[in-house]
């Protein structure tokens, strides 16, 4: 090394000394590198690297190749490249599961279990349709009147309960619509008749108006199970008699057409022109219009003109003595 080079190498070795003492390095610490620089210990450890560029009355290129020197320290990337993972799958039916949201699509019950497994500890854990068993797993089966989720248990099978035979909506056992509430409508026995799928009203009641209601009333009068009718203008009588409209000997004849008499049949009639009302005859227990038959009685007023009761014979003839027209 040329002594003007050493010369101005070693005063810069004094400065950066005393540059460093002030800032806590030690000189013992730095050494020159081989390209020129000055290395030394920094705080905590790390490297101080200070390149010596040439200055005033220093040949920097003079005997180097400076494409064979590193001119600054290595610098390291701090940040690692982080692969983030895509979160796990839902565990498959019987897979292990760590969080109760990992059970949400699984048909054995959305409660992760203590062991790991997708599994239930009640009926609400299990999907619609499916109850908790002993296992702690949801199935379609019921018996031993386990509790299903939604619909009903009809002994064996979770079912929609939807049927008028296996009807509910609360899980537990099915029942079987009847009697005065006939039809199943969403989970529920209800008194609905004569629809579509509707039930036939049990012993006891007819339909009337769509609903079942209690048969042997004026106006609900019919046989169980049948449609009710209504009684008040009917001619045979204004009482439900034997679930048929008719009379009884206390009355219910009072506006029949048929006749004001309660007939030994139950129902109204006559047997006479005196039950009859004007312009009628009495025929075949009936009262009507109709006249001149045999065994028909005569008129109630007017005459009977060929068959028929008239209130005045043709020509202004009078009746003879038979009630009959000339």
């Amino acid at each position: 090394m040329q002594p003007a080079r050493i010369g101005s190498t070693l005063a810069l070795s004094c400065l950066l000394g005393v540059l460093l003492a002030a800032c806590g390095l030690s000189g013992a610490g730095l050494e020159e590198s081989g390209d020129g620089s000055v290395e030394g210990d920094g705080p905590a450890g790390q490297d101080v690297v200070v390149p010596v560029d040439g200055g005033a009355g220093i040949d920097s290129t003079s005997g180097t190749d400076s494409s064979s020197h590193d001119t600054g320290a290595t610098h390291v990337d701090a940040h690692a490249d982080v692969v983030s993972e895509a979160p796990p799958p839902p565990p498959q039916d019987g897979g292990g599961c760590v969080h109760d949201s990992d059970c949400a699509s699984s048909t054995q019950g959305t409660k992760c279990m203590p062991g790991g497994t997708c599994g239930c500890d009640n009926s609400g854990h299990c999907p619609a349709g499916t109850a908790c068993n002993a296992s702690n797993v949801c199935t379609t089966s019921c018996a031993g009147n386990l509790t299903c989720n939604g619909g009903c248990c009809n002994g064996t099978n979770c079912v929609p309960g939807t049927d008028n035979g296996a009807c509910g909506k609360n899980g537990g056992n099915c029942q079987s619509c009847g009697g005065q509430n006939p039809t199943c409508q969403n989970g529920s026995c209800t008194s609905a008749c004569n629809g579509p799928d509707n039930g036939t009203c049990g012993n006891g009641y007819c339909c009337s108006g769509g609903t079942c209601q209690s048969n042997g009333t004026t106006t609900t009068c019919g046989a169980s199970g049948s449609t009710c009718v209504d009684c008040t203008n009917d001619p045979n009588g204004a009482v439900c008699n034997s679930n048929s409209c008719g009379c009884t000997t206390g009355g219910g004849c009072s506006n029949s057409q048929y006749g004001n008499l309660c007939l030994i049949t139950g129902g109204c009639g006559c047997t006479g022109v005196g039950n009859c009302s004007n312009g009628q005859a009495c025929s075949n227990f009936r009262c009507g219009t109709s006249c001149g038959n045999f065994g028909d009685s005569p008129c109630n007023g007017g005459c009977c003109n060929g068959n028929t009761c008239v209130d005045m014979c043709p020509m202004n003839h009078m009746c003879n003595g038979m009630g009959m027209c000339p």
